[in-house]
């Protein structure tokens, strides 16, 4: 493949490279498309994994075996969800199951300190002393439903957009907005 080549794709959304990648898996340029799309999104993949796992070694397995899995549903794939949302439900459902199977739920609750400081700027402003309030966001954190600690996980934690929350999920964008309303007026009253 021609530098010229190369150069065209990193300027292609992700999900054009999906779709080249669909169009032409046996290619050169099919396979260097996915490539470049594992490139843009592992470390995204891998966190995600962790959010869920608190297992960097067993997320690093999980991102992958999500990219694996992604490559294989390329056949069937429709640009219409962003491809980083699909990716992410991949990986959330896959570590989903895994918890499921071991019985160790990693609870929102339970995020790190630098974590919860950050979201704690995030969410709750400047108001909150980054100390004292990381341990009360924490516990706040853990008393909302799953579905509004895993979509505030994906937006302040991954940084994912409305839209990539949908897809991960597997609401709509309306539905994603709602539910993250939702979390963060639940949060602001109990955190006063």
């Amino acid at each position: 493949m021609r530098q010229s080549d190369r150069d065209r794709l990193a300027h292609e959304t992700d999900e054009q490279l999906l779709e080249r990648a669909k169009r032409a898996p046996a290619s050169e340029a099919g396979r260097l498309a996915f490539d470049l799309f594992v490139t843009r999104h592992r470390a995204f993949a891998v966190n995600l994994a962790n959010s869920y796992l608190d297992d960097p070694d067993l997320a690093r397995d999980f991102a992958q075996d999500g990219f694996v899995r992604l490559y294989g549903m390329l056949p069937r794939y429709e640009p219409k969800a962003a491809a980083r949302g699909l990716l992410a439900r991949i990986v959330r459902n896959a570590c989903l199951t895994h918890r499921s199977r071991e019985r160790r739920i990693v609870p929102l609750a339970d995020i790190s300190e630098a974590e919860a400081r950050g979201a704690a700027d995030s969410v709750a402003g400047d108001a909150l002393s980054r100390e004292e309030d990381a341990a009360r966001l924490r516990a706040a954190l853990g008393t909302l439903p799953e579905r509004q600690q895993e979509a505030l996980r994906l937006r302040y934690f991954q940084d994912m957009s409305y839209k990539e929350i949908a897809a991960a999920l597997d609401i709509t964008v309306n539905y994603a907005g709602v539910i993250l309303h939702q979390a963060l007026s639940a949060l602001r009253d109990r955190l006063g």
